[in-house]
């Protein structure tokens, strides 16, 4: 609440001034004498009201000054346009996702990443692609995040097959989830360890379909430039993965590769040796891009006079009915 017009207050001293010196006068007034048999004479209903002329017309001069004021009472309109963003994560679930650099072991690290990054999504959709030496779409784009949430939880090592690694059949099958919508920002987040492994699929196709649909690709290596022995979980049998000839494998992390990618379609390549250093920068591509959000607030206030002026009318009238009539009369 407000006063439009507070200086008419300045009106309201004045009248609590008048009641201060009429009650003053009135005690300095000498009594009457009345006759001995006076007291005795029953007082009339309209000699007990007619004191109360003065209070009446005081209140209603207050309430009309009050209404000078002009109170209002304001009410905020608030109108928000929140525009989300789509983003599809392309996993890698090949064999070198077992590669335990990063503890417990890269694909662990990255599910457990990935799912809080989902998580902390608000009106945004998000979709997911699996691949190796090919790509699943396992979710298609959806605002239902904790369905998301949950295959995440589920992705496992060698969910998609053939092995190896295509980075392009990730790309292509990701930017097919994608419509020409330009309301929308659109996002793919490449988490991968490794290079493109399976011949005749140029990784340029794939992020060129990207950016034909104005789709910005993160792309994030897991794992060290020099790369890591690939050593198979304990259920089967926990040993270090060996090509037919005998030797250890080693994984590769191509980021010539990956730094291109994300030139192409206008994102950005990070590289996380640790799994702090993964969640990072999720946290980092989390804080680039955010759904635009227009906010605009207004205050309108509105004349609330009449809760005074109709009290003040209602006071007025009682004084010219009872104190300026009736108790003016005569028996």
């Amino acid at each position: 609440m407000r006063l439009a017009a507070p200086l008419a207050l300045v009106l309201l001293v004045g009248i609590i001034w008048l009641v201060i010196a009429r009650n003053r006068w009135r005690r300095e007034e000498p009594a009457l004498a009345l006759p001995s048999w006076g007291a005795a004479m029953p007082s009339s209903l309209r000699a007990r009201i007619a004191p109360m002329a003065w209070p009446v017309r005081a209140a209603c001069i207050a309430a009309l000054i009050l209404a000078l004021a002009r109170p209002q009472w304001g009410f905020e309109e608030t109108s928000a346009t929140y525009r989300g963003i789509d983003i599809m994560v392309a996993l890698d679930v090949s064999n070198s996702m077992w590669a335990d650099d990063i503890q417990p072991d890269r694909m662990t690290a990255a599910k457990e990443v990935t799912q809080r990054f989902v998580a902390g999504l608000e009106e945004d959709r998000v979709g997911l692609v699996l691949f190796s030496g090919e790509a699943l779409t396992y979710s298609p784009l959806t605002t239902d995040l904790e369905a998301v949430g949950d295959l995440v939880e589920r992705v496992e090592v060698q969910m998609v097959l053939p092995s190896g690694t295509n980075m392009e059949a990730a790309l292509l099958s990701a930017a097919a989830r994608f419509d020409f919508e330009q309301q929308r920002t659109r996002v793919v987040i490449l988490v991968t360890d490794g290079e493109q492994t399976v011949p005749g699929y140029p990784v340029e196709v794939g992020a060129r379909a990207c950016e034909a649909k104005h789709v910005r690709v993160y792309t994030i290596g897991v794992g060290r430039p020099e790369g890591a022995f690939i050593r198979l979980p304990p259920s089967q049998g926990g040993d270090i993965l060996r090509d037919p000839f005998g030797q250890p494998i080693r994984t590769k992390l191509d980021e010539v590769t990956l730094q291109e990618i994300a030139r192409v379609t206008g994102g950005q390549y990070w590289r996380a040796e640790t799994a702090g250093q993964l969640q990072e920068i999720f946290d980092t591509i989390a804080q680039l891009e955010k759904g635009e959000l227009k906010v605009s607030r207004r205050v309108r206030y509105e004349e609330r006079m009449e809760l005074l002026i109709w009290p003040a009318a209602v006071l007025l009238l009682l004084d010219g009915l009872i104190f300026g009539a009736w108790c003016r009369r005569t028996v």
